[in-house]
């Protein structure tokens, strides 16, 4: 089979692979956004359903910024009925918006794949911003999401959504996602082929173990695998920069 006709990408070749092979990658995000979302909006749907059968754990925050400026102290004060249904309000809306997104992103990746090998370069990096952007707004619309619900409802069991969410988002670089989004806008940068380091990519610091003895890069001595400054893996034969 062809090389262009392969879904996913190998390390060695992450700096030169077809467009479509590099899809792979994107799908797993995506997928994996998806169900950090999907946990936030199970947290708020089992937070409705407490409501009345346990009390808050502290009276709900408001917003973090005042809907539309229009000066609703009153409505959105903390401790008050308004207050509660602003803060549900908000969080329901990050959840929806994150969702909009996810659909519009998977929608973007479906259409890479049915392009297959005719997929561009330009494409490609569009679907990777595109899948970065959801990424980014899921994460956060979750982290909120299930930390607001314990203030608001304050039921048995509702942390362990947030555990979730942290355990899923806690190891892959924050800013990664964001930093692609920024420099595409700014610059027309292509995001990386095999994505950032994280569990949605391959992390350098493991490249020895992947790559092994036998499959190290050509001129990259044993035990000489690793990452260096700025996550840059200490290949080839200098042991000095990327390979």
């Amino acid at each position: 089979m062809d090389a262009e006709h392969l879904l996913g990408t190998g390390l060695r070749d992450e700096h030169a692979v077809p467009p479509f092979t590099a899809l792979a990658p994107l799908a797993l995000r995506l997928v994996l956004a998806h169900v950090v979302l999907g946990i936030a909006e199970g947290a708020l749907a089992e937070a409705r359903d407490a409501r009345g059968t346990a009390p808050p754990a502290q009276p709900p925050a408001p917003p973090s910024t005042p809907s539309h400026g229009n000066g609703c102290a009153e409505c959105c004060c903390a401790g008050t009925e308004q207050g509660l249904l602003v803060a549900y309000g908000e969080m329901v809306t990050a959840a929806r918006a994150a969702d909009a997104l996810l659909e519009r992103a998977g929608g973007a990746l479906e259409r890479g794949v049915l392009a297959g090998g005719e997929l561009g370069a330009d494409e490609r990096a569009d679907i990777a911003v595109l899948v970065a952007t959801a990424e980014s707004v899921a994460e956060r619309a979750a982290l909120h999401i299930t930390a607001g619900v314990l203030t608001a409802a304050g039921g048995p069991g509702l942390d362990r959504f947030r555990r979730n969410v942290h355990t899923l988002t806690a190891q892959r670089p924050a800013t990664g996602g964001l930093r692609d989004v920024g420099d595409h806008y700014l610059n027309g940068a292509h995001p990386p082929a095999a994505g950032r380091p994280g569990p949605y990519g391959p992390p350098d610091a493991y490249r020895g173990r992947w790559y092994g003895n036998a499959g190290r890069p050509a001129g990259c001595p044993a035990g000489r695998l690793g990452a260096g400054p700025a996550g840059q893996p200490l290949c080839p034969a200098d042991g000095s920069g990327p390979p």
